[in-house]
């Protein structure tokens, strides 16, 4: 991420729906330590958006 830029921070449920699946999911992943890196404070829990966007990127596979 380039400095300067501050990162957008969303919502487990925003999260989950960027990524296209249940919360449920999410959660699962983060429990097994397979999901998008997170940040938490307390009861809040957020995702940045350059960690869901790389979360995509390397678990994305070539076609064919």
């Amino acid at each position: 991420m380039p400095l300067g830029n501050p990162p957008t921070w969303v919502s487990e449920n925003q999260a989950a729906a960027y990524l296209g699946v249940s919360l449920s999911t999410l959660r699962r992943w983060r429990r097994n330590h397979l999901g998008p890196a997170h940040f938490r404070v307390g009861d809040v829990l957020r995702y940045a958006q350059h960690a869901l966007d790389a979360f995509i990127e390397k678990n994305t596979r070539p076609a064919g």
